[in-house]
């Protein structure tokens, strides 16, 4: 029986003939990257743009820092506690302080501990008036309280206030326009304190200074009944709120007549004389 031989899988292989390519190795050769000039262009101005914004936020913190320690500088710092009194910036203390003194409420305290009482303002004052009504004819009585609101004790002349006498828009009588004799006590106003004193107005009125004497018969004539103002004057000049008051007319007197003696009281008085004699 014939055997059939087959193809060997160890045959060797013939060799093609091609000789490898070279040019395949030449293209594969890298060459050295060129960067375009746009792109340094855009790095450089990028790189700027970066530093100049680094340079504002350290100028920014700079500026900022600077800031805040001026203004620590320019607060004001505590002052030391001294056992000196601390002047009152009111107009009485502080335009009468002289170099090296203080202000207290005894007065005004020099290097050498010496006090001097100053005059009071005006504008430290408090001056409230108080009136009750009166009869036509009759002395108006006129309460006057004093307050020194300064930090400061203070001297006041009480003769400086006057009162002003109205009916709707008359003036009956005003104290500031008329020259008189008239006793000034001095008053020691301690800061706090409220002084009470009194002044009067006759009830009578006035043309300016001169007394109104309209029937001629040497006198005053009175203030007829109504409702008036009172105001203070202060050398010259209102001060403190004015009051209403009321002047009432006077009841008239009442004469009571003595009875006549009747008839019978008259025969008996003669009957008992009769049997006396």
């Amino acid at each position: 029986m014939a055997q059939r031989s087959g193809r060997s899988s160890s045959r060797p292989v013939r060799p093609s003939g091609r000789i490898p390519s070279q040019q395949g190795k030449k293209r594969s050769a890298a060459r050295p990257a060129q960067v375009p000039t746009s792109l340094w262009v855009r790095r450089i101005v990028t790189g700027l743009g970066l530093l100049l914004i680094v340079a504002l936020l350290i100028w920014g913190i700079a500026k900022g820092v600077s800031a805040l320690t001026k203004s620590k500088e320019t607060e004001p710092q505590p002052q030391p506690t001294s056992a000196q009194p601390t002047p009152t910036a009111t107009a009485t203390g502080a335009a009468s302080l002289k170099d090296g003194e203080t202000a207290s409420s005894d007065g005004i305290v020099d290097t050498d501990g010496r006090v001097r009482i100053p005059a009071c303002a005006p504008a430290d004052l408090t001056v409230r008036p108080s009136v009750s009504g009166t009869l036509v004819g009759q002395t108006q009585n006129v309460s006057v309280a004093i307050e020194n609101r300064a930090g400061v004790a203070c001297s006041f002349e009480f003769g400086q206030i006057d009162l002003k006498i109205l009916s709707g828009d008359e003036t009956v009588y005003d104290g500031s326009k008329c020259q008189r004799d008239r006793t000034s006590a001095t008053l020691l106003l301690v800061p706090g304190d409220t002084w009470n004193g009194g002044l009067s107005w006759d009830g009578g009125l006035y043309s300016g200074c001169t007394p109104r004497d309209g029937n001629s018969d040497g006198a005053t004539d009175p203030a007829p009944a109504g409702t008036y103002r009172v105001q203070l004057m202060l050398d010259g000049k209102t001060v403190g709120d004015e009051r209403v008051f009321t002047i009432t007319q006077p009841a008239p007197a009442t004469t009571e007549a003595t009875p006549a003696p009747s008839e019978s009281a008259q025969s008996q008085g003669e009957s008992q004389q009769g049997e006396h004699e």
